[in-house]
């Protein structure tokens, strides 16, 4: 009966049914309806197999949701190719839903990798102003013809201006190893260093 079809149908939820419209209970179209409403059965593909082979009959049955109706005496062959070919286009449908999964899916790493990287350039992009500015106020300063720093104060600013080159040169390395990184190139070599003679470089920067 088709009562026991839209139970049948909702509890196993079937790739394809084969439906026959004249049945005890509720007839083949309101039975195709009834599973078509189940969101677990939208995608379930239905044919009708009927003696009710009118025109009105037909387009009912696709306005139903169905997606095939072959008429009663119907051939077993043709049943059959009818039947693979639904298969085929259920697995098509299903193999082309994964790929737009992943597809989406690698667009939203894409995009978050790409806001990663516009947050680091504006990092680097702060953190290489500040030296720069440095380096520019001192070069003003030894550049001014009525300065009277002593040698000892030139020495000084020469060398925080040499300090701020190293760290923006350190800076700009690390910026082309983002698309070594990305090509995945980098070779990290690790070393020791003086975490306080770090800090007091970038301090002095």
């Amino acid at each position: 009966s088709g009562e026991a079809a839209v139970k049948i149908a909702a509890r196993l939820k079937p790739d394809l049914i084969l439906l026959d419209i004249m049945m005890p209970g509720i007839d083949g179209y309101e039975t195709c309806r009834r599973i078509k409403s189940d969101v677990n059965n939208r995608d379930t593909a239905i044919i009708f197999i009927s003696a009710k082979n009118e025109t009105a009959d037909v387009v009912k049955g696709f306005s139903m949701g169905a997606v095939d109706y072959i008429n009663k005496p119907f051939q077993h062959e043709e049943v059959c190719s009818r039947v693979r070919t639904q298969v085929n286009l259920r697995a098509l449908t299903e193999m082309r839903e994964s790929l737009l999964s992943r597809l989406k899916d690698s667009v939203n790493k894409l995009t978050e990798m790409d806001e990663m990287k516009n947050r680091f350039l504006g990092m680097a992009a702060h953190d290489l102003r500040n030296p720069l500015v440095s380096i520019r106020g001192l070069s003003e300063l030894l550049l001014d013809e009525n300065n009277t720093f002593s040698d000892g104060d030139v020495k000084e600013f020469i060398a925080t201006m040499h300090d701020a080159s190293q760290y923006m040169l350190s800076l700009v390395n690390d910026l082309l190893d983002t698309s070594v990184i990305a090509s995945g190139n980098l070779t990290i070599n690790l070393k020791k260093c003086s975490l306080k003679e770090l800090v007091e470089k970038v301090v002095r920067a």
